[in-house]
């Protein structure tokens, strides 16, 4: 599902033109900004009575990672990225995915040895099996 996930996100021409890379596990610290990392933080399923589940909700974390919060520039920042991600996964809709934002959160990375920052959206994908 993560993969399906990557794929959306490296078609869409707005996420690929701006971002180095979409991963789907966290990259090694040289890794160049402004990239994107997505996470499976957790899956719900819905039991039947005669089967497994058809129906799973899973919450993903996208991690929109750069040098600047806002663009400056031609430098991008976390937030515009995180701009067109929501652009392309918000109710995203095609079978069997339905995406929607649940949450969006921004961190100040700028006192690690890697200043940077980030902005984490989570989103629930319902996936029907």
């Amino acid at each position: 599902m993560i993969d399906d996930i990557v794929a959306i996100l490296k078609a869409d021409s707005d996420v690929n033109d701006n971002v180095n890379e979409v991963y789907s596990v966290e990259p090694d610290q040289s890794e160049q900004l402004p990239f994107i990392v997505i996470t499976e933080d957790q899956t719900t399923t819905n039991d039947t009575k005669d089967g497994p589940s058809t129906l799973d909700q899973i919450r993903i974390t996208v991690s929109c990672r750069a040098l600047l919060y806002h663009t400056v520039d031609t430098t991008i920042g976390a937030h515009e990225i995180s701009e067109y991600v929501r652009t392309a996964l918000d109710h995203y809709s095609t079978s069997p995915y339905f995406i929607r934002l649940e949450d969006q959160r921004t961190i100040d990375n700028r006192l690690s040895n890697k200043p940077s920052y980030e902005k984490e959206m989570e989103f629930e994908v319902t996936e029907t099996r």
